[in-house]
């Protein structure tokens, strides 16, 4: 996911108090309503945890691997799972992200909304490393995603991240047990379909 903050930054919650400054939080009724009155046109914007971040636009190889990762999940989990590509997930009472891909549990003619849950979130990483790894990772865990991936474009590797658990240490009291840095040689099997195989080289050329 490329992205910058607009509205306000995205603190730590363990920033030493003097070195805070307010944030301002806004509610999902009113991100909802700038979106309706256009004031991201054009953008996409997220909410997350209350502060709103907007994308800046993606360059080729962001979009060119967002497509390959999404086509590759698709053959993969559909029809079983519905595979969407950028698309919101509604967690908790605060935040909005639109992963790059995600994993819904049964077909899209089981949902009436937008899902609250996802078998699986991948994000891809091009300048955005930190918002991935630390805020987006945390928000997934307190949401109870099983698994999250991060498709970090500079490095060629993948992040995966399993086993939402408590994590003080985290940005938002959450965090994944087992995180495993996999190079561009490795092999993952999706804990959804873990009788499947995908290879990192083919989500990354």
């Amino acid at each position: 996911m490329k992205g910058s903050i607009v509205t306000t930054l995205l603190v730590p919650p363990s920033m030493p108090p003097q070195e805070r400054f307010h944030q301002r939080e806004w509610s999902r009724a009113e991100f909802y309503q700038m979106a309706e009155i256009g004031f991201f046109e054009g953008q996409r914007a997220e909410l997350l945890e209350g502060q709103i971040v907007v994308q800046s636009p993606q360059n080729w190889p962001h979009a060119s691997t967002v497509t390959r990762v999404y086509r590759i999940l698709q053959s993969i989990f559909e029809p079983e799972y519905w595979v969407r590509i950028q698309l919101p997930l509604v967690l908790g009472l605060k935040s909005d992200p639109e992963p790059d891909v995600s994993v819904m549990p049964g077909r899209f003619e089981d949902y009436s909304a937008h899902p609250t849950h996802a078998a699986s979130v991948v994000e891809v990483s091009d300048s955005s490393i930190y918002l991935d790894r630390e805020i987006k990772s945390s928000i997934y865990a307190a949401a109870r995603i099983t698994e999250y991936w991060i498709v970090d474009l500079p490095n060629r590797r993948m992040i995966v991240h399993r086993q939402p658990q408590p994590d003080l240490l985290q940005v938002y009291g959450t965090g994944y047990a087992d995180i495993r840095i996999l190079d561009v040689g490795s092999s993952i099997h999706p804990l959804a379909k873990p009788q499947v195989e995908i290879r990192v080289a083919d989500l990354l050329s």
